[in-house]
């Protein structure tokens, strides 16, 4: 009975052996009796046995799944802007597409400018000190400024030394503080630009530009932008914003006020 016993996980459950002399209840009362509390143990230390060996494999196979998946990068949240701020830029013109690093590569011209930010009633004005951008079919070697507010986008220029006003967009409306999360931006990776360390973003366009870019400053509790690059004339130079002097300050309702000068504008013609 005791050789009989140690076969006990093989056919315990088959019919076949259902009348053999350890079967039914019959097997449970002869075998103690035969092997005592011997047999018993047998029975249970196989089991243990089994049961410790599929464990180990198991924990092994775990182990190497763990291995062979690699860490993933981390990914910064799309960052949401403020809903008013000021800040000074340079603004620079080049030929490679961004990201791009004016202390480490070559550029065809820079300039200065700054700009005012108002969500609250959706207004934004941006001066262009030194040169506006290659919107214009000839030279843009001169300041402009664009002031969007009132769902329209007025292009001020002084190309000769009368100032002309044009209706650039309408309707039209500065880019809200979610814009990035709205827009689905695809994260790039982390830039050191201008020493700083900056977290690069891209989105996709549909249109004629192909794609544009964003950055704002990395492991900062405070979300500030650093930089908005786009191609004005596509297939040629690309123009980039580096923002600097950002101050998280409501800029007075007089920065959006319509000059006299655009009571009357027109469309632009470019």
């Amino acid at each position: 009975c005791k050789k009989e016993v140690q076969q006990f996980s093989f056919f315990f459950f088959s019919s076949r052996r259902r009348h053999t002399r350890c079967s039914g209840v019959s097997w449970a009362r002869r075998c103690v009796q035969e092997t005592g509390t011997w047999g018993i143990f047998y029975q249970m230390k196989s089991l243990i046995y089994l049961v410790l060996a599929l464990y180990i494999l198991s924990v092994g196979i775990a182990g190497l799944r763990l291995r062979s998946v690699p860490e993933a990068p981390e990914t910064p949240e799309i960052p949401i802007n403020p809903e008013y701020f000021v800040m000074d830029w340079k603004t620079y013109m080049f030929n490679s597409e961004p990201p791009f690093d004016p202390t480490t590569q070559k550029f065809n011209r820079e300039g200065t400018g700054k700009t005012w930010y108002n969500w609250k009633i959706k207004s934004i004005r941006e001066d262009y000190h030194d040169f506006c951008f290659a919107i214009f079919a000839e030279d843009y070697n001169f300041p402009c400024q664009f002031l969007n507010t009132q769902e329209t986008s007025y292009l001020i220029y002084n190309k000769t030394e009368v100032p002309t006003c044009c209706i650039f967009i309408k309707p039209w409306n500065p880019p809200s503080p979610d814009f990035g999360v709205r827009a689905n931006l695809t994260y790039l990776g982390k830039y050191q630009i201008e020493g700083r360390d900056v977290n690069y973003f891209q989105k996709k366009s549909e249109g004629a530009f192909g794609a544009v870019y964003y950055s704002w400053l990395a492991d900062s509790e405070e979300v500030i932008p650093t930089s908005f690059a786009f191609p004005p004339m596509p297939g040629k130079e690309w123009s980039i914003k580096h923002f600097v002097n950002y101050t998280h300050v409501e800029p007075d309702n007089s920065f959006f006020e319509i000059p006299e000068l655009c009571y009357n504008a027109q469309s632009c013609d470019l």
